[in-house]
Parts: C-alpha cells; structure tokens; sequence
C-alpha cells in the first residue's frame, strides 16, 4: 500500500528552552546512587527555606509533583529527568531526591511521551492553541533531555488522531499511533501517514531499537512492519490465559538486539516472541505460581544489555514493579512503593538502579538489593488538600489523600503525631478531604472518603469517636466545629448535613440540605440525585467557620441555615461556568469563589467551535448574592486554593499555571498587597493563622511551608 509522504519542512530546527533553578551538575560522570545509609542521610537533612519562611512541613526530596508522562536516567546515572505534561523538563538528583533544575518547554500541552534507552532524548506528542485560526495544532518534537534544546518540532496542518509515541533508540524514527499511524524518518526529514483502514483500534506501538521495525498492537494481535522497506505487515498472534477472549495488550517493547520483542497482557503475563521463528518463547509472570495475575501491565522496559525485564503492576497482593531475569522468566525482584502503585519507570544504563514515577513521588530503587532510597521520610505520601492551624498558633495539622493527618510543631520540621484513617484488606487507603480543630484546642475531626468521620484527642493523636460519613462518592467533604466546641458540622457530596456532638459521640441533629428549584436526577449531573431517595450532590461547597453557614454549588449557588436546614438565599450565574473553589469570611459577609468561565462560543470550519476559557475570582455578599469586586485573568490560572484572614482583612488565594504564585489581597476591594512567587510545584491549599501573622501552603510536592505574613505584605517574596 502506498504512503503518502510529506517533507518536514521544520526538522532539526532548533530552540532554546529557559531554565529556573540551581546551576545544572556536570553529566557523563561515572557512578550512581550510593548506597541507601547515605542517600537517607541526605534525603533528611535540612532544606533551605524560601525566603519569608519560618519553617516547612514534610519534604520536597523526590517529589516532582502530579502530571507526569515520563521518567529516565540521564547518562552518569546521577540525574533523573521528569517530563511533565505542562511542558517543564526536571532535572533531579538520584541519590538524594533534591531538586536540580526545570526547563519551560516552548510548547506546554504535552499528551504522551516516550525517552530514548541511552536517556538523552525525548520524543513528545502534544498541542498548542494557535489564537489567531482559533484551533488547537497538534505537533511532535524531540528534546534533548540533558539541556532542554529541541533537536525537531513539527506542527501537522490537520488534527491526526493519535495518542501513542515511541522512539527508536538510535533517535532515528518517532511513531505516533491511533485511528492513524504516522512515521517521521529523522534520517530522511519524511512524514509518512497510513491511511485509518490499515490500523484499527491500537493499545500499543514501539520501535525497534535501530528504528527499522514498527509494532502495533491491536486485540489480540501484534502487527510488526519492516516500514522502511514494505508496508505489509507480519502478524502476531498474542494468545490470552481465556481462549475465548482477545488478549488485551497494553505495551510492547523490542529486546535491545532487536531479535525478540515483549507484549504486556492486562490482567495476565508478558509474553516473550522471537521475531524470526514468529512464536511464544517464554512467559514472565509476578510470581511462579502464576496465582496472582498482574493488572495494568502498561510499560515494559528493557535493560540495556537485554538482560533483565520490568513492568510496573498490580495484583491481588499490591502493587511495584516486577523484574525478571529473560534468559529464564525468573522473577527476580518485586520493587515495592510505600504507597500506591507505579506509573512511568527506567534503568539506569548499568541496570543497578531503577527509577519510577506515580503521581507525586520519585521512587528510585537498588535493583539488587529492592532498596528504596529516602525511604523513611516522614510525610505525606500526596499532597495535603486542607490545613489548619492549632488556636495558639504552635501547630499545624495537614490531612491528605493518603488518609493520614499529621499534628506538626512549629517550627519543627517532623511531625507530633501522625494519625491514620485504616486501610482496606487489600492495602488501598481513603481521601481525608475534611479536616478542623476545635477553638479550645481539644479535637481534631476528619471527614474520609471510607465514608466515616472521626474525632480524635489533639494531644495523643487517640481516636475518641467512628461515626458514618458522607458515602464512598466524591471528593467534597467538609467539617466545623461550632465556636464552644461542644457540636461538630459535617456535609458532604450526598447533601446530608450532621451535627455531632463532641462530649456524647451522638448526633443532634440531621437532615439534607434540598435545593429549591432543582429537578430530580440520576445522570450524576450538578446536584443530581445519587441513589434515589433525595440525597443531593453539590458540585462545590464549604461551610463557614464558625459552622452557621452552608453553601452548595451546582447549576446555582444555595446559601442554607445549618442549624435549621432551611435556604436562606439562591442565585444564578451565567451558562457554561464551572467553580472550581469556595471560601465564606469568618464574619460571614462574604463569599469567595474561584470560577472558569467560558467566552462566546466561535464557529470553525467543519462544523467545530471555539471557545477560550477566562477564570476569574468573584467576591460576594453572602446576603444577597450581589457581586462585591471581580479579578479577571487570561491565562487559566485560578486554582484549587483560598483562605480569609481571621479579622476578615485579608484574602488569599492560587494563582498561575505556568508561573505560579499566592497572592494576598486586601478586603474588599481585593488590592494586591503580597504575592509568594516561583513555585516549581502548584500550591494546593491556603491557611491564615489565628492570629494573622502566619500563611500556610500546602503544595503539591506534599509539603507545607509557613510563611511570616508581614514580610509577604511589604514584598514580593520569591519561592525556589
């Protein structure tokens, strides 16, 4: 079949991408990680504060933060390089997890990745929004991953659909696959597209190391293409454990000489096939009683001297990452994370070290020995999405989607007491996504996604009470203690509204919280119906501080009573809003919300529409809905995160997607007057103290920085 080729008009062009951060290590050296003793001691010792700051809660050693689409060594092995999906290339140290350097790539929508074995390039796929032919472009570029220069770019004219990337190891060919397959010879500066017929619905695609062959894996079956030389493909069989059932591939990677290529198997094995002979030479499993079958077998990496074999997995018994000798299917290691599962993973070029990313946290592992470096920091495992702070100020509590709540003392860097809502039988832990402390000091109560809400004791980190939650479904869950601290409010996504109270562990009060106007639903739309029997789901919400106040989001804004449950206000908004955060003052006056809106929409040709996202911060009278003072900005940058000043003075709130920053303003008005600036990580949620002399940020990194309030207010404050 004949292909239609196209001249990459851009190729090897080049472009210099903008470093922040520390000076770049020199590469190339010998050496590694050393041993674990040592990479501990580094990882634990103090980190320099930003400036502004009086202390930092938890770490930010291995912790690159969320949107993570590839990990790899750099040659030396003493530099991992993360490759985000906004488009920054981190830099980070192996042995102790600091942070070295991040790079702002030109083009910072990035959709899928892929690194080159030596780890000195990567191949990315991602899109840009071109303003003036209001549409998104899609392109694909290869970076070096030791200076951040882009060595190719090209922008494709149409919109292909493809969402897989491969790179050959010689950096000589990229392949894109979807509904479409798309080559590019580097060699050659060609652009060679298939026609959809030839490929339908594909789960995986590599190159061979020397960039010849082409595999692309359907249900089933792997196609493989000597593509340079015959557009006819050889099939593969791949058989599945149920004979009734296509095999369902994940990932497929070619043995480093090319001879014999692995095929990952959802919820089965890896298959091992000879290219030349076209048959199954062997079979890796996560153990040899092939008892536990391996889920989510989505990226098979090879050794570079062919010799060993890994995968990230998950099975009945956890979840890591499996490593097996190939010259006989041993299972050799099992690569345990401390929390959750594994995504992206490399070698290091000796096959020594094996790094792997998920979420929020580097893990880099002696492949020998399953040590994991920085083991024993003591943090959140993901970032803490509400803090409070102790009323004497001398504390700070921080819960997170690790179900742990961690009691710090200020200014120490290592927390009081950690307190943990229990796992699971199979090891899986809850979102703690409620969290207050009582005004006297005594309680501290969270609300848990494992559908409970709990008191505990302030002092000893004892649980006093186990009462029921707000469901398994959805993420919004809030607490407050009234003022005496004698009575706990909780709600949550289901609209139940109870109150608690704290010296008898019995409910006085419940009920849920109706929205007037509101149909019945069950699409699981904005306030639809969950279950049928009238429990509401807000799509955002909070209740005040001093618990007198409720206000649920959905198609309107609904202000209730909580000690009656009865609505005191309702108001609309404009069409096609989302509000993605919400704040009430501590007097009660005001509401904050945090909101995306949508311009009008403009027709394209092709029947498509353009519409550009503005978020802005609205400032309310929580009486009558009336609009008090709006920030308007273009650059899609409100964010998950906003805090009243105790005295009602001050507002704080996240801003930026690529630049990132805390901005306090003055109430009401909202005049800028501070601005913490600079963070490489995105600032997940804001706390002022109760005396107003502190801010606390929690990032994604997992950590919490405090701030001294008075010298934000006198000054921009930098952030490494």
């Amino acid at each position: 079949m004949a292909a239609k080729v196209f001249w990459l008009a851009s190729f090897l062009a080049t472009a210099t991408l903008c470093f922040a951060g520390l000076p770049a290590e020199a590469e190339g050296e010998a050496g590694g990680p050393t041993p674990s003793t040592r990479a501990t001691e580094a990882a634990t010792a103090e980190e320099p504060l930003p400036r502004g700051a009086i202390a930092r809660m938890g770490t930010t050693r291995f912790r690159p933060g969320e949107d993570n689409q590839a990990v790899s060594f750099l040659p030396g092995n003493r530099t991992v390089v993360v490759m985000k999906s906004d488009g920054r290339l981190q830099h980070w140290d192996a042995q102790t997890g600091r942070f070295l350097k991040n790079a702002a790539f030109l083009e910072p929508e990035i959709s899928a990745a892929a690194y080159t074995a030596d780890g000195r390039f990567f191949a990315l796929l991602g899109w840009s929004a071109d303003q003036k032919l209001r549409k998104h472009v899609k392109w694909v570029a290869l970076v070096d991953a030791q200076t951040g220069e882009e060595q190719m770019h090209h922008k494709f004219d149409d919109d292909p659909d493809v969402r897989l990337i491969a790179v050959a190891d010689n950096a000589t060919a990229i392949a894109l696959q979807g509904k479409v397959s798309i080559l590019i010879d580097l060699a050659r500066g060609d652009v060679i597209e298939w026609p959809i017929e030839q490929v339908p619905y594909t789960s995986a695609v590599a190159l061979s190391p020397d960039g010849n062959l082409l595999a692309v894996a359907s249900p089933g079956v792997v196609r493989v293409w000597k593509w340079r030389e015959s557009m006819e493909p050889r099939y593969f069989a791949i058989p599945g454990n149920d004979p009734r059932k296509r095999a369902d591939i994940g990932s497929i990677e070619f043995l480093p000489d090319g001879s014999q290529m692995a095929v990952g198997i959802h919820g089965e094995t890896v298959s091992l096939i000879n290219l030349a002979e076209g048959k199954e030479t062997r079979r890796f499993v996560v153990d040899n009683g092939n008892q536990r079958r391996a889920q989510d077998l989505s990226q098979l990496v090879f050794s570079a001297d062919g010799r060993l074999l890994a995968s990230p997995y998950s099975s009945a018994s956890g979840s890591g990452v499996a490593v097996w000798e190939v010259a006989t299917g041993k299972l050799v290691k099992q690569l345990k994370p401390e929390y959750d599962g594994v995504g992206p993973i490399a070698f290091s070029s000796d096959a020594n070290w094996l790094v792997g990313i998920r979420n929020f946290r580097l893990f880099v592992w002696n492949v020998k020995t399953g040590e994991l470096l920085g083991h024993n920091l003591r943090d959140h495992k993901t970032p803490p999405h509400t803090i409070r702070f102790s009323p004497d100020d001398e504390s700070l509590l921080s819960a997170g989607d690790d179900g742990t709540v961690h009691h710090w003392k200020l200014p120490e860097s290592m927390p009081k007491f950690v307190t943990k809502h229990q796992a699971e039988s199979n090891g899986n832990v809850h979102a703690i996504r409620g969290l207050d402390v009582s005004s006297d000091g005594k309680y501290i109560a969270t609300s848990c996604i494992d559908d409970t809400v709990r008191l505990w004791d302030a002092e000893s980190g004892r649980e006093i009470y186990k009462w029921p939650g707000h469901g398994r479904l959805g993420f919004q869950r809030f607490l407050r203690f009234t003022p005496d601290g004698k009575r706990l409010v909780s709600w949550g996504d289901n609209m139940q509204v109870r109150i608690w109270s704290t010296e008898k562990g019995t409910v006085v009060s419940e009920y849920v919280a109706q929205p007037s106007g509101e149909a019945s639903s069950t699409n699981g739309g904005p306030l639809g119906q969950l279950d049928g029997k009238g429990e509401f789901t807000a799509v955002q919400g909070t209740i005040s501080p001093d618990a007198s106040r409720l206000v649920a989001v959905g198609k309107a804004v609904h202000v209730f009573d909580v000690a009656t449950g009865r609505e005191l206000l309702k108001f609309d908004w404009p069409t096609k809003t989302h509000v993605r955060y919400t704040a009430i003052s501590p007097d009660n006056r005001f509401l904050l919300m945090l909101v995306w809106g949508y311009r009008e929409e403009i027709a394209l040709a092709g029947g498509k529409t353009w519409r550009e996202v503005i978020p802005r911060a609205e400032l309310r009278n929580l009486s009558d809905g009336t609009l008090v003072a709006e920030i308007e900005r273009e650059d899609h940058s409100f964010t998950e995160g906003a805090a009243f000043s105790a005295d009602n003075g001050l507002v704080a709130f996240t801003v930026g997607k690529e630049q990132r920053s805390v901005v306090v303003m003055k109430m009401p008005d909202l005049t800028e007057i501070g601005r913490i600036e600079g963070f490489s990580v995105a600032p997940f949620a804001i706390e002022f103290s109760h005396s107003g002399k502190l801010l606390a940020v929690a990032k994604e990194d997992t950590s919490v920085v405090v701030y001294n309030l008075a010298k934000l207010t006198t000054e921009k404050t930098a952030q490494p």
